[in-house]
C-alpha cells in the first residue's frame, strides 16, 4: 500500500483518518520533489478499497478562483483547477476579512461532506491557496471537529510569502485546541531507497547502486525515480543472482521533453529555464557564480537575483549565507540540467566557465571541472592548448576516473590539428578502455583506428592496437571476425606479414587453438615490438607447458615495455598476476602487488574476484565475483572470465547452491571460453555431488583429451588428479597409474605448486603412501590457500592415509569459509573416526539451513539424500522437523523466505 518508500506514510495517515477522535485536519508538509501528491494518491486510493468515500480539490499557482456550476449535479461549485471542485453556495471573495461569510461558507461546505457519511476531503498544493480560501479551510476544520469527516492537506515548504504568515497563524490557532496534527516528510532514508529500487527492479539493489542512487536524489522520490529509469534506460544497471549492480555510473540515458522532474522549473518561464541552466553548469564555481549566469543571460544583477530567488522558491536552489553560494539541493536536477543544454550552449557556458577560472574571477575545488569545461569549450577556447591539457588530465587519471578520461581523449581528438595527433591520442583512448574492460568501446575505438589511420600508427603501435582489437571481438563474442582474421580473410589494415603475427596469435589462443599460436610466435622471423606484442609469446608458452618466457618476463618487471607509463606498467603487471592466479601461485601473486605497490582495489573486478577466492575470502570473493559478471554483460567478458566463473561455482557448490552452480557452468560453456578445461573441475565436482561419478570421469577424459589437441598443459594436473581419485574409488588400477605417471609429466613441465601438490595427493592414494599425504598436507599449507588446505586433509584422511587428528582443522576452515556442504560432509567424516563435534546448537542450525538451501535449489527427495549422504526416509524426517520449526508449510513457501531474506534461521 501506498509509494515505496512512503508506506509506512500511508498508513499512518489511514489511521488518522479512519480513527474516531483523531484531530479533523492532517497536514503533510514537506519540501518539492518529496512525493506529497504521490502520498495523497495513495492515500486516496486505500480510501476507496475501503469504500471510504472521498472528495479532492488541488489548488494551482496563480490559477483564477471563480464560481461555476456544476451541470452533473446543479450544484454551485467554486472551479480551482479543471476537474477539481469545492462545493460551495458562491463566491467567497472577501472570507478572509469577513468571519461571518467564511463560516457561512465553511458550513455549507461542511455539511456538504457530511451528507456523504464517513469521509475525508484531500487538498493538494494548499501553498497556493489565497487568504480567503485558508479562511474558509480554518473555518471548515472547526465545522468538522467531533464528526466522522477528516480533511488531509499536502503544504509545500517554505510556502510562497504571500500566505505563509496567515498560515502559520491558521495553524498555531488550530494546533492551541487541538484540531491538527502534522506530518513533515523526510528525504528518504537509505532503507526507504533500497524498497523502493528493489521494488523496481525486482532484485536486491547493491550499496554501490544504492549509494549512487542516494548521492543523486538526496532522498527526493521523484528524483529517486528518475534517476533510476535513466539509469535502466542506458543499460547501466545488470542483474546477476538476484542482485542489481550499477555497471556504468556515469551513463545515465536523458530525459524526454517535459519530463515532471524539469516541468517546475519549465513552468516557471523561459528566463528562470535558461537561469537555471547556467546555473547548473557554474555551481561550482560557488560565489562567482550569480555574476556568472547574468553574463551568460546579458540580464541585470538584479534580474538574476530575481531569478535565482524564484528557483529558491520552488524548491530549485538553495542559498547557502555563510558562504554566500547556490546549491542544487538535489544533484540529479543539475544533472537533468546539464543534459538540457543544447551543444552550443554548453559550448558558451564552458568557455564563460573557463575564462572566469582563468582569470581568478572564479575558484573551483574540483580539479577535473577545469578539463570538464576545457573539453565542453572545445575549439572556442585555445584549441592546441586545450589539446594538450586534456590528454595530459587523462592519461594520469585514466585508472582511477576511467570514465571521465575516456569523455577528455574523446574532446582532444575532435580538436587534433592533423591526422597523425588523432591517431596518437585515439591509440590512448583505445588503451584506456582495454584497460578498464570497456570492450565495446575499445572495439568503436580499434575499428576507426584500423579503418581510418593506420598508416599514422608505428609497427610497434599497429601490433599493440590489434591484439587489443582481438581481444575486445572476443570478448564481445564475435567468433566469425576472429575465425576471419585466422583464416586471413579479414587481414588488419596496414600491418602485411610478419606485423600481424600477435594478433592472429592471439586470435587463435582466443579460439583455443594454443598450440598453432605458440608455433606461429615461434616462427616469427624478429622479436615482436609494442606493449602487447610481447604478451601473447609468453602466455601461449605458459598455456602449453613452456613457462621459461614468463618466468623469465616475471623476474625482469624492470623491462618491461614502456613501464614509465602508469596504464602500461598496470597492464603489464595485471597480466602477469593473472598469469599466476591461473597457476593457483596465490604466494607469487600476492608479492608482485606488493612489488609493483598495486593494491587490490585497483585491479579489474575479475582478478579481484579470483585473487578473493584464492586467498579464502568467499563472501568478498562472492560479491566481486557477481559484480565482474555484471559488467561483463554491460562491457564485455574478457578471457579472465572464465576463472572467475570458476571461481564462483566453486564457491556455490561449497555453500550447497549446487542447482545454481551447474546452470553458471552450462551458461559459461556456452560462451565458448578459452581454457574451457577449467570448468571440468567443478562440472566434475557438482557431477560426484548428484550421484554421478562415472559421469564425472567421463567429462574429465573429454576435456583432458581436447586439451591435448589443443596443446593445452596448465591446470590439466587438476583434471589428472580428480580423475586418478575416482579411479582409486573403484578401485581402477590401471587407469589410476596411468593418471599418476601424467600427473609426473604435467608437474615437470609446468613446474607449478598446484602440480607438485596433485602429484603428492595422487601418490599418497594410488601407492596409499603416508608420507606423501603428509608431504600434501604440508606443501597445502605453505600455499596457505584456505579451501585447499581442508580439501586436502578431508582426501588424505577419508582414503585412510592422513591423520584424522587433523580433521577439526579442516572443519574449521569450512566453518570459516561458510562451506555448508563440504563442511556437513566433513561431520560425517568426523563422527565415522570418533571425533567429537562440537556445538550441538550449531550443527542442527547449520544443518537445517543447508537443507532450506538445497531445497530452494529445487531437489527432490532423492536428490537430496544422495547430496546430502541420507536416505530418502532420513530426508523425510529432516524437511517435516524444518517445516515445524519455520512454520513453513511447503517448499514452496521455504524458498520464498529463503529468497526474500525471511528464513529464520
Amino acid at each position: 500500500m501506498g509509494p515505496a518508500g512512503r508506506r509506512r506514510t500511508v498508513r499512518a495517515l489511514l489511521r488518522a483518518v479512519t480513527t474516531p477522535g483523531e484531530a479533523p485536519l492532517t497536514i503533510v508538509a514537506g519540501r518539492p520533489g518529496l512525493g506529497r501528491t504521490s502520498v495523497l494518491h495513495a492515500l486516496h486510493s486505500a480510501l476507496l478499497e475501503r469504500g471510504t468515500p472521498t472528495a479532492t480539490l488541488r489548488f494551482h499557482r496563480g490559477a483564477p478562483v471563480e464560481p461555476t456550476w456544476t451541470p452533473a449535479t446543479g450544484t454551485p461549485a467554486v472551479t480551482v483547477a479543471s476537474g477539481t471542485v469545492w462545493p460551495v453556495t458562491g463566491a467567497i471573495t472577501g472570507a478572509h476579512a469577513s468571519p461571518t461569510a467564511a463560516g457561512r461558507t465553511a458550513s455549507m461546505v461542511a455539511e456538504h461532506l457530511l451528507e456523504r457519511g464517513a469521509t475525508v476531503l484531500l487538498i493538494d498544493d494548499a501553498q497556493w491557496m489565497d487568504l480567503d480560501h485558508l479562511a474558509v479551510l480554518e473555518m471548515v476544520v472547526r465545522r468538522l471537529a467531533g464528526t466522522s469527516v477528516h480533511c488531509v492537506c499536502a503544504v509545500r515548504t517554505p510556502a510562497p510569502e504571500a500566505v505563509r504568515a496567515a498560515g502559520r497563524q491558521a495553524a498555531d490557532r488550530l494546533r492551541a485546541d487541538r484540531l491538527v496534527r502534522e506530518l513533515v516528510l523526510r528525504p528518504l532514508d537509505r532503507a526507504d531507497i533500497t524498497e523502493v529500487v528493489a521494488d523496481t527492479l525486482a532484485a536486491e539493489p547493491t550499496p554501490g547502486l544504492i549509494d549512487r542512487l542516494r548521492h543523486l536524489s538526496r532522498g527526493m522520490p521523484l528524483a529517486l525515480a528518475t534517476a533510476l529509469d535513466a539509469y535502466r534506460r542506458a543499460d547501466s544497471i545488470h542483474v546477476v543472482d538476484q542482485r542489481a549492480y550499477l555497471t556504468r555510473p556515469d551513463r545515465l540515458a536523458e530525459l524526454p521533453a517535459g519530463h515532471a522532474m524539469l516541468a517546475p522549473i519549465v513552468g516557471l518561464g523561459d528566463a528562470a529555464w535558461q537561469a537555471a541552466k547556467a546555473v547548473a553548469v557554474f555551481e561550482p564555481l560557488g560565489p562567482a557564480m550569480p555574476g556568472l549566469v547574468e553574463g551568460a543571460l546579458d540580464v541585470s544583477s538584479e534580474e538574476t537575483l530575481r531569478l535565482l530567488e524564484l528557483l529558491r522558491e520552488e524548491g530549485v536552489l538553495r542559498f547557502r549565507g555563510g558562504d554566500r553560494t547556490w546549491r542544487f539541493p538535489v544533484p540529479f536536477v543539475a544533472t537533468a540540467l546539464l543534459d538540457a543544454c543544447g551543444p552550443y550552449e554548453r559550448r558558451w557556458l564552458a568557455q564563460l566557465a573557463v575564462t572566469a577560472l582563468r582569470s581568478g574571477h572564479a575558484r573551483c575545488e574540483d580539479p577535473g571541472y577545469l578539463t570538464d569545461q576545457l573539453a565542453n569549450a572545445g575549439s572556442l577556447v585555445d584549441p592546441a592548448g586545450t589539446e594538450t591539457i586534456l590528454v595530459d588530465r587523462a592519461a594520469a587519471t585514466v585508472l582511477t576516473d576511467g570514465g571521465r578520461a575516456d569523455r577528455w581523449l574523446a574532446a582532444a581528438a575532435e580538436l587534433a590539428g592533423d591526422r597523425g595527433r588523432r591517431a596518437r591520442i585515439l591509440l590512448t583512448r583505445a588503451a584506456g578502455r582495454f584497460v578498464r574492460g570497456d570492450y565495446r568501446g575499445c572495439l568503436a575505438t580499434t575499428e576507426t583506428l584500423l579503418g581510418d589511420f593506420a598508416e599514422h600508427l608505428t609497427p610497434g603501435q599497429l601490433q599493440e592496437l590489434q591484439v587489443r582489437h582481438v581481444v575486445a571481438l572476443y570478448s564481445v563474442g564475435d567468433f566469425e571476425a576472429l575465425n576471419e582474421i585466422v583464416a586471413d580473410t579479414r587481414p588488419a589494415p596496414g600491418s602485411p606479414g610478419a606485423h600481424r603475427v600477435p594478433a592472429v596469435a592471439t586470435a587463435l589462443a582466443l579460439l583455443n587453438r594454443w598450440r598453432e599460436a605458440h608455433e606461429l610466435l615461434d616462427r616469427a622471423p624478429s622479436p615482436v615490438a609494442g606493449n602487447l606484442g610481447t604478451l601473447p609469446h609468453w602466455c601461449s608458452g605458459l598455456i602449453t607447458g613452456r613457462p621459461a618466457h614468463f618466468e623469465q618476463s616475471l623476474a625482469r618487471p624492470q623491462e618491461w615495455p614502456r613501464r614509465e607509463t602508469e596504464w602500461y606498467r598496470y597492464e603489464q603487471a595485471s597480466a602477469h598476476l593473472r598469469a599466476l592466479l591461473l597457476q593457483g601461485d596465490t604466494t607469487r601473486a600476492e608479492k608482485l602487488l606488493i612489488a609493483e605497490e598495486l593494491p587490490a582495489d585497483r585491479l579489474r573486478l575479475p582478478d579481484q574476484a579470483v585473487l578473493a577466492t584464492q586467498q579464502g575470502r568467499f563472501d568478498e570473493a562472492l560479491e566481486l565475483a557477481r559484480a565482474a559478471t555484471a559488467a561483463g554483460a554491460a562491457l564485455g567478458s574478457g578471457p579472465a572470465q572464465v576463472l572467475v566463473q570458476h571461481a564462483m561455482a566453486t564457491i556455490l557448490h561449497a555453500r550447497g547452491r549446487i542447482a545454481q552452480a551447474r546452470d553458471l557452468l552450462v551458461a559459461a560453456r556456452a560462451a565458448q571460453p578459452p581454457l574451457p578445461h577449467l570448468l571440468s573441475e567443478p562440472e566434475a565436482l557438482l557431477d560426484r555431488a548428484f550421484g554421478e561419478p562415472g559421469e564425472a570421469a567421463r567429462r574429465l577424459r573429454r576435456d583432458l583429451a581436447l586439451a591435448s589437441e589443443q596443446g593445452v598443459v596448465l591446470d590439466t594436473d587438476t583434471l589428472w588428479w580428480h580423475l586418478a581419485e575416482l579411479a582409486v574409488r573403484r578401485t581402477d588400477h590401471a587407469e589410476a597409474r596411468t593418471c599418476l605417471t601424467e600427473l609426473g609429466h604435467v608437474a615437470e613441465r609446468t613446474g607449478t605448486g598446484r602440480a607438485a601438490l596433485h602429484l603428492l595427493l595422487a601418490r599418497a592414494l594410488v601407492e596409499h603412501d603416508r608420507e606423501a599425504a603428509n608431504s600434501a598436507v604440508r606443501l597445502a599449507n605453505e600455499r596457505g590457500r584456505p579451501f585447499e588446505i581442508a580439501g586436502v586433509i578431508d582426501t588424505v584422511v577419508r582414503h585412510g592415509v592422513g591423520d584424522p587428528a587433523l580433521l577439526p582443522e579442516a572443519y574449521a576452515l569450512f566453518g570459516e569459509l561458510d562451506a555448508l556442504l563440504y563442511r556437513s560432509w566433513s561431520r560425517d567424516l568426523m563422527r565415522r573416526h570418533d571425533i567429537a563435534v562440537s556445538g550441538r546448537r550449531t550443527t542442527i542450525a547449520e544443518n537445517e539451513r543447508l537443507l532450506a538451501v538445497l531445497v530452494t535449489e529445487g531437489l527432490g527427495n532423492k536428490q537430496l539424500a544422495t547430496v546430502l549422504r541420507s536416505t530418502e526416509k532420513g530426508i523425510e524426517g529432516r524437511l517435516s522437523r524444518l517445516f515445524s520449526r519455520t512454520g513453513c508449510r511447503s517448499r514452496t513457501e521455504l524458498a520464498a523466505a529463503m529468497f526474500h531474506g525471511d528464513y529464520p534461521g
